[in-house]
């Protein structure tokens, strides 16, 4: 019998998940939304060294097909520039 698992976010996993359209291909990239809800919170702008930091990040949750890994930086800075728009910061 094997024991319950805690939550991802109680793991330190990210728990949220998000789709991104990239060279006519949809992902399930698992942590965006917590990603972006973290740059968000530490006012990371939204420009392609951010994107890269993300990807970087989202490698580390997600197999990422070599067919869009190009593409992918430049899809992420524009669902990040969405993202931000739909959530603007106080302040």
């Amino acid at each position: 019998m094997s024991a319950a698992r805690e939550p991802p976010e109680q793991r330190g996993e990210p728990s949220v998940s998000g789709t991104i359209e990239v060279a006519g291909q949809k992902l399930r990239l698992v942590g965006l939304t917590d990603l972006f809800e973290l740059f968000l919170e530490g006012g990371k702008a939204a420009n392609l060294d951010t994107a890269r930091e993300l990807l970087l990040l989202l490698k580390s949750f997600n197999t990422i097909p070599p067919s869009v890994e190009d593409a992918l930086a430049p899809a992420i800075l524009e669902a990040y520039r969405v993202f931000l728009a739909d959530h603007p910061r106080d302040g």
